[in-house]
């Protein structure tokens, strides 16, 4: 798990959903991404119903993405990150799923 200093808030969110800079796309997550000159990188991850219309699921989603992301996230540019999990997730396990975030967020760095 990340720390709460790293994650977005609901407004942050809602920017970065209104107008990202950057999008990009695998077969496991959907990246939205407001790169900032100062500061660091925050996140957020969003799992919809259409993934999983289990509450429990789609918060047992969230926390897999949130510790895949542990291992990393001091390494990307900073900005707000905004990643929407696709349904495909399910299948994999921790570590696949620390490749695939490491493959969009990493490659973003200038």
């Amino acid at each position: 798990m990340i720390p709460k200093k790293s994650r977005l808030f609901t407004d942050e969110v809602r920017r970065v959903f209104d107008g990202p800079e950057e999008v990009s796309s695998s077969d496991f997550f959907k990246t939205l991404i407001v790169f900032k000159d100062s500061g660091r990188a925050r996140f957020a991850v969003v799992v919809p119903k259409k993934t999983s219309p289990k509450a429990v699921k789609r918060n047992a989603l969230r926390r897999r993405a949130f510790s895949a992301l542990s291992g990393f996230y001091t390494k990307t540019r900073p900005g707000l990150y905004v990643i929407i999990v696709k349904d495909r997730v399910i299948k994999l396990d921790a570590l696949k799923i620390s490749e695939e975030l490491q493959k969009l967020l990493i490659s973003k760095k200038r």
